[in-house]
């Protein structure tokens, strides 16, 4: 188990961390918020992700999804990802995209869904969403740090 810095209120999201879970080898499994201070200015908050190996056990409570989509390059290609998860009402926490690393202007969305995991909404509009895209995978399940 480990932590791996996802966001950061000041610098947004922590681009490596996220090439870091797409290319595998571990999956998201909790979720950790952390406030630190420098004395005069605003506060920064850190959202970490506590991360294992991809054979972690899930508890079964988690509602949080956090998710990563290749598109295809097409118009409208973004709105046939999203349609699914808004005709279930399935909200998205974070978002976040990066260049996809093959041709072109390829880019990777990485999102979190605010929903219960197991739940038969998440499940097909995920099984909906995956039909229009180049590749989808799951990067974690977990509790929402502020739902503890």
């Amino acid at each position: 188990m480990g932590l791996l810095p996802l966001e950061s209120s000041q610098e947004g999201m922590v681009n490596r961390s996220h090439d870091l879970l797409f290319a595998g080898g571990v999956k998201v499994v909790g979720e950790l918020m952390h406030e630190t201070t420098d004395g005069a200015s605003t506060p920064t908050f850190v959202r970490y992700g506590l991360i294992a190996p991809t054979h972690h056990p899930s508890d079964g409570r988690d509602d949080r999804v956090m998710v990563a989509v290749v598109l295809p390059q097409r118009t409208g290609s973004l709105l046939d990802l999203l349609m699914p998860l808004a005709h279930r009402d399935i909200g998205i926490g974070h978002w976040c995209s990066r260049p996809a690393r093959v041709e072109g202007w390829h880019y990777r969305f990485h999102f979190t869904l605010c929903a219960l995991a197991d739940s038969e909404d998440v499940q097909q509009a995920l099984r909906d969403a995956a039909s229009h895209c180049s590749e989808l995978r799951l990067l974690g399940r977990f509790r929402a740090a502020w739902s503890r």
